[in-house]
């Protein structure tokens, strides 16, 4: 009798698809979320159609992103949504409230600024310390937006850099856009000896304008350094100084937001340039969630330091099975893995947390998204807008 060959069983490609067994509870919390923090107040307001669409969404999101396995394309869609979103609502704001989107000297004064998260680390110490707040708005203000961020910044870590700031989009998107050579690679590579150099210019850069903010109680950034005034407040310019403020702005603008990025393929000012990022980063190491590397399937090829967005994993992080602390898990690793051997985790254990952190991230994305849309209603059916920020 002739011997059977067996036939090899084929291995199921890796895949980091989450069973329905386990996906259906993330869901039911990122819908409860959004049907009490948007649609509740939505039909409150008499819109629920508004609301029911934001459930829907939360519904299609979170399934979409625990059934495929993937993230980046869904965080995407949410994360530059919220960016052109705020874009919109802070413009037309800043028309109706001070006639211009330009900010002058009189403007301040008299009107005030919108405050952002990222002058929470020097605006907040001479504030404590002194009494003194250096930023022209309300106390209120900058402890409102500061309780919001550390409240997100505990629950998602760096999170928030990647899911909810309505500043990060913009680097985000032209890094996005930016081409690549043979093999995946952008146009220019920044050697990872420079970058285990330069990601520490945040901290640097927020230790200084700290000290600047204590002796002079100036917030010089917002003044004189902040690339993101490219498109949020450009200066009305009357004087040669505002020219010189102008040029700095452009410069760091485009090099930090548009062309370098661009180029790259990096989020170079959310990696090298925000003030906000050490804060963020520091915060962060209390948040219950972390992207690890399993070093059993891992074949250390390097394609996920290759494609960080925010150089946060590098050989080095991955032979110690994880991200530096500056991972803003986004996601983008982990869909790129050949292997499927990086996953969200919980801090201290090898537990997968994938749904958990998903759901939380989409349902608070969402809320952020959601304001920026009552925003847009309120100014369709009224035509005036509330200041941003507290201005």
């Amino acid at each position: 009798m002739s011997e059977e060959v067996a036939t090899p069983v084929a291995k199921r490609p890796p895949s980091l698809r989450t069973p329905w067994r386990w996906t259906v509870l993330p869901v039911l919390v990122s819908v409860a979320l959004v049907s009490f923090l948007v649609a509740a107040p939505q039909a409150q307001r008499g819109n629920p159609l508004i609301g029911v669409a934001f459930v829907a969404l939360a519904l299609g999101v979170t399934v979409y992103i625990l059934r495929s396995g993937r993230v980046e394309n869904a965080r995407l869609l949410i994360f530059l949504s919220t960016g052109l979103l705020f874009t919109a609502v802070f413009e037309i704001s800043n028309t109706i409230n001070r006639g211009s989107i330009l900010l002058s000297e009189q403007q301040l004064a008299t009107v005030g600024a919108p405050i952002c998260p990222v002058t929470i680390g020097f605006v907040l110490p001479p504030l404590l310390l002194n009494g003194q707040m250096i930023f022209p708005t309300t106390v209120q203000a900058a402890l409102s937006i500061t309780v919001m961020w550390v409240g997100f910044g505990l629950l998602l870590g760096r999170g928030w850099c990647s899911w909810m700031c309505f500043f990060g989009p913009m680097d985000q998107f032209f890094s996005r856009l930016g081409p690549t050579r043979r093999g995946g690679r952008p146009l220019v590579e920044i050697p990872e000896r420079w970058h285990r150099q330069l990601r520490w210019l945040p901290y640097g850069l927020l230790l200084f304008l700290i000290l600047v903010a204590l002796v002079a109680l100036e917030p010089i950034f917002c003044a004189w350094l902040c690339p993101l005034r490219l498109a949020y407040d450009p200066p009305a310019v009357t004087r040669t100084v505002e020219w010189l403020t102008v040029i700095v702005i452009v410069t760091l603008g485009m090099g930090l937001l548009v062309i370098g990025p661009f180029l790259t393929k990096r989020r170079l000012f959310c990696t090298y340039g925000c003030p906000l990022l050490p804060l963020n980063s520091i915060v962060g190491l209390l948040s219950p969630f972390r992207v690890k590397v399993d070093r059993e399937k891992c074949k250390d090829c390097g394609i996920c330091a290759r494609v960080c967005p925010n150089s946060a994993i590098t050989p080095a992080t991955v032979a110690k099975g994880g991200t530096a602390m500056e991972c803003t898990r986004c996601g983008t690793c982990m869909d790129r893995c050949p292997q499927k051997a990086i996953d969200y985790r919980l801090i201290g254990s090898n537990a997968r947390a994938r749904g958990a952190f998903i759901a939380l991230a989409v349902a608070f994305s969402l809320l952020l998204l959601s304001s920026y849309v009552n925003g847009l209603e309120i100014y369709w059916q009224t035509g005036t807008m509330p200041p941003m920020g507290g201005a």
